[in-house]
């Protein structure tokens, strides 16, 4: 266990580091593929430990084309079809991550 002292604050934390940064935002890996793609976008999320997931896809005119909320997930996979919705470009929203999804 490791003790820490914030000398500018005068404050002891009892061992805990904390940063303001919320740890599972930074242990969630998520993996999207084929991208580009024809329409049909797999996409893979793991957890460290169970989270929400508010997942979204954006089109290039900032109109959502697609939700999915999945409740308390350690992992979860699913396939988004796009191919209603014309080539382009769209960002995937998984929580605070983005990616850009190109669709041929």
């Amino acid at each position: 266990m490791t003790t820490l002292y914030n000398m500018l604050d005068d404050i002891y934390n009892d061992g805990l580091s904390t940063v303001g940064v919320d740890i599972s935002i930074l242990n969630t890996e998520i993996k999207v593929y084929p991208n580009p793609s024809n329409g049909i976008v797999n996409l893979e999320v793991a957890n460290v430990q169970a989270t929400d997931l508010n997942i979204t896809v954006i089109n290039i005119q900032g109109q959502e084309v697609y939700r999915n909320v999945v409740k308390s997930a350690v992992t979860h996979k699913e396939n988004i079809n796009l191919s209603d919705f014309g080539q382009g470009m769209y960002f995937l929203k998984v929580n605070d991550k983005v990616t850009k999804l190109i669709v041929k």
